[in-house]
């Protein structure tokens, strides 16, 4: 079973500025730009079944939009 979570993106912007800072510890492992988001809530491990529903549950959300 795979883990999963629900996540905002980051904007490029933001991005390119976080992989600037990344360095300078050695033996440190980096996440790639591309990775980097804002975690809102883990959800866990599950079976493809519970994926189903729990992506049309997310699916069926509708907010207004929002500036970050």
């Amino acid at each position: 079973m795979r883990r999963f979570f629900t996540a905002l993106p980051i904007p490029d912007d933001v991005s390119d500025e976080l992989t600037l800072m990344q360095g300078g510890i050695e033996g440190a492992s980096w996440t790639a730009w591309a990775d980097f988001h804002i975690t809102l809530t883990f959800i866990g491990q599950l079976d493809d079944e519970t994926l189903d529903e729990v992506n049309d549950a997310l699916g069926d959300i509708r907010l207004p939009s929002f500036d970050y």
